[in-house]
């Protein structure tokens, strides 16, 4: 359910943007202006959508992150690797949870200048989603992370070796195998080596000097006809 709602305000708020933003740009093709508002309110849209999701993407796993100090250590040390950064996330969170809730009761925070919305409105945004933020974070730091996001997981491609017989895994053709006489650019063909008898285009044939003359060096001898 937590998640159903922190998905949801995000998607009204990008859809906030989206329609105001357009409104803008259309105005002021139009008739050179737009309602001042209407970039105000915008702009606090994009603050909502940027803090109130912040603790869902942290339980899916779809935070930006540098794996490289991970990819150095063993499960167990990355397992206590990982609760460490929830716990100095969750500590972080906290202290910003305090110092936004002391601006959040300012009395006289007042309103925004065009579109008179309150700003402790405004502000309470970036202070829930640091809140729900700081109780995920530390909740994953006590108990662990039971398994790998299966959503980040699932955005990481999927590479496989290709085999001999041109198949990935054993699994999809990664193209046609190039037999020895298959042509190549639709002309000359990747085949055995001539043999000494063969005809080269329909003139002579031609043999190489059984004798190894000239120096033993395996010129091709004088053609037959």
């Amino acid at each position: 359910m937590l998640d159903a709602a922190e998905k949801t305000i995000g998607s009204l708020a990008i859809l906030i943007i989206l329609v105001l933003v357009s409104m803008q740009v259309i105005q002021r093709v139009t008739s050179g202006t737009s309602f001042a508002w209407s970039g105000e309110i915008a702009k606090y849209a994009m603050i909502w959508m940027t803090y109130v999701p912040m603790a869902y993407l942290l339980r899916r796993g779809l935070h930006l992150k540098l794996d490289v100090i991970d990819q150095w250590l063993s499960p167990r040390a990355e397992a206590i690797m990982s609760r460490i950064t929830d716990a100095l996330i969750g500590l972080i969170a906290l202290g910003l949870v305090a110092a936004g809730y002391a601006l959040l009761t300012t009395p006289a925070l007042g309103t925004s200048p065009a579109a008179r919305i309150p700003l402790a409105l405004v502000y309470a945004g970036p202070v829930i989603g640091l809140f729900l933020l700081a109780v995920c974070a530390l909740y994953l730091a006590a108990a662990g992370r039971t398994a790998e996001e299966p959503v980040a997981a699932d955005l990481e491609p999927v590479i496989g070796e290709i085999g001999e017989d041109g198949r990935v895994d054993g699994g999809t053709s990664a193209g046609p195998k190039i037999s020895p006489t298959s042509p190549v650019d639709g002309g000359t063909s990747v085949g055995p080596e001539i043999p000494r008898s063969s005809r080269v285009d329909g003139g002579p044939s031609v043999e190489s000097d059984p004798s190894g003359s000239a120096g033993g060096t395996g010129e091709i001898g004088e053609a037959r006809p």
